[in-house]
């Protein structure tokens, strides 16, 4: 755990010397957060006991929304420390989760789509039940901000990422079943594969990481990236990960031999995250840069270039059909696009800060 914590604190402004826009963006979303006691609570991880806050969960239904049965949902996570349900079809918002005492870093569905899980500063991970937005259980025991959080494919188990490690939880019971170590800096996110066997994690040093999730050994170390490593994601299949980096490049690899057989360059900014369409025949990344691109795979030609953002992109994510992607940015705002056309359907705006995460639901209401 000190561990943990010590590579969180060293992830702090001098860490984005090799990133030119690392340290700037830094500076520019604390701002935005107004949170001028990050730093003082990066610094105190390494103490013993946990004096963070509690705050009440609280789930609040928009008055004049209505949910439509069938309908195609979405969620995003904010730096006002909310998680907004969205109907993505209208742009209604439908439901606003409280209960995070920080800025909330990520949020995922389960397979299921019945229940979120999110990940904050706070360093608290949290389940919430989407229909009632009650909070179902809080996962305590990182000691560092919890940048990534996400469901096993049965929704049995949760991997997360803070500080220098991951974890996996077994969610009826709370317990930690497993930590993966094994990276030498801050480990953003990590990821189960399609079948629950295998995690992979992304780190800022510089390299992915493939392990078995239930032995937590390291089976494959995935290197070619030369900057920190923001994002990682297996193919629906398995046989593929994607990665996005701080050195303006996605890559994708083959998961069983861990070599590189694709590089995708177009972006002029650091890539904050990844994802192939269900097919595994497109994939979105989203930059820094204030746009997310559609890129062909294999081939790795860029097909769309999704303009719109003011501020950095991010995340984006596709929905289960791959028709559309929704993109989550600096600016405060959530996008949800048109695939084929690159036209953007609606702009999610409630949050009124920088928007971390958004996901689709994999399944209507």
């Amino acid at each position: 755990a000190d561990d943990e914590a010590e590579a969180e604190a060293g992830a702090g402004p001098g860490a984005g010397a090799r990133c030119p826009r690392r340290a700037e963006l830094r500076q520019e979303v604390r701002e935005r957060m107004a949170q001028e006691v990050l730093l003082k609570l990066i610094s105190e991880f390494s103490l013993p006991g946990d004096s963070t806050p509690r705050t009440a969960c609280v789930s609040k239904a928009a008055p004049v929304a209505k949910l439509t049965s069938g309908a195609r949902l979405l969620v995003t996570a904010a730096s006002d420390g909310s998680i907004k349900v969205w109907e993505a079809a209208s742009g209604a918002c439908l439901r606003t989760l409280e209960g995070h005492g920080d800025a909330v870093l990520s949020v995922t569905f389960s397979l299921d789509g019945t229940r979120v899980v999110t990940g904050s500063f706070d360093r608290r991970v949290k389940i919430w039940e989407v229909a009632s937005g009650r909070c179902l259980q809080t996962l305590e025991g990182h000691r560092s901000a919890v940048s990534s959080a996400m469901f096993s494919p049965d929704g049995t188990q949760v991997v997360t990422a803070a500080g220098d490690i991951a974890m996996l939880w077994e969610v009826s019971s709370g317990r930690c079943m497993q930590t993966f170590r094994g990276h030498e800096g801050c480990v953003r996110s990590a990821a189960f594969s399609p079948d629950g066997e295998l995690v992979v994690t992304a780190a800022d040093d510089s390299v992915a990481k493939i392990w078995e999730a239930a032995s937590g050994r390291c089976s494959q170390t995935l290197k070619g990236h030369v900057d920190f490593v923001y994002s990682a994601a297996f193919s629906p299949d398995g046989t593929q990960v994607i990665t996005a980096s701080c050195d303006c490049t996605a890559r994708i690899w083959d998961a069983a031999t861990g070599l590189s057989s694709q590089t995708l360059e177009g972006h002029g900014g650091a890539l904050w995250s990844a994802a192939f369409s269900r097919d595994a025949a497109i994939a979105v990344t989203a930059s820094d840069d204030g746009t997310a691109k559609i890129w062909k795979t294999p081939g790795g030609q860029c097909v769309r270039t999704l303009r719109g953002h003011g501020g950095e992109v991010l995340s984006a994510a596709f929905a289960l059909d791959g028709t559309e992607v929704v993109t989550a940015s600096g600016d405060g705002t959530a996008k949800i696009w048109e695939v084929a056309t690159g036209n953007c359907l609606q702009t999610l705006a409630g949050h009124g800060d920088c928007i971390f995460s958004a996901a689709f639901s994999p399944c209507r209401a």
